[in-house]
């Protein structure tokens, strides 16, 4: 991720973008499609549903998170909307390069 302050939308869509594609990319090798092709996007729509219930709780209880930040939670739901996308438009589900894989 960038270490300097983005200066315009695109630099700062640009960091974000990033930090989602390395997250997804990392995600996919320890996962790998499996779990996505059992349920395709209903079963994603399942995952995002439980991030937002989440999300939610947290916000209305005010409860520090124990695990994961909110910050990882709506990333993971950013992530799971572009893992929907790449299902719906049958594109999910290719293989990593063996330099992704290290």
């Amino acid at each position: 991720m960038a270490t300097d302050s983005p200066r315009l939308f695109q630099e700062a869509l640009d960091i974000v973008l990033d930090h989602m594609r390395e997250t997804m990319i990392a995600k996919q090798h320890d996962y790998g499609p499996g779990n996505i092709s059992d349920f395709g996007d209903y079963g994603v729509l399942v995952r995002v549903n439980d991030k937002v219930h989440r999300a939610k709780n947290l916000y209305l209880t005010g409860d520090a998170p124990r695990n994961e930040t909110v910050d990882d939670t709506w990333l993971d739901i950013a992530c799971y909307a572009l893992i929907a996308m790449m299902w719906r438009r049958g594109i999910w589900g290719f293989p990593m390069t063996e330099a992704t894989r290290d």
